[in-house]
């Protein structure tokens, strides 16, 4: 292997910095302000996000649960629940 001197290094760096000093960035500059690095639209929107946070929330937690009951219903055991009371004879 061949050994890079201090001078080659410095060369390199600094022809990098050359380059990028007069092209444009391709990311734009970041906006600055409030919610302005934020991936999705805070203020001003049709559907509130509180709405749109707990609805997901909400759904992602009953799901398990509504899974289980179709299945158990489908299976044939919840035909009958606790709580209705078969008559003897």
């Amino acid at each position: 292997m061949f050994k890079l001197s201090r001078t080659t290094i410095r060369s390199l760096q600094s022809s990098g910095r050359r380059l990028n000093a007069h092209l444009p960035n391709p990311y734009g500059t970041p906006a600055s302000g409030i919610y302005s690095n934020l991936p999705f639209k805070v203020k001003n929107r049709k559907i509130p996000l509180g709405f749109f946070w707990y609805g997901t929330l909400g759904f992602f937690f009953s799901f398990p649960f509504l899974v289980s009951w179709l299945h158990m219903y489908k299976a044939g055991n919840l035909d009958k629940g606790w709580w209705i009371q078969e008559e003897e004879e």
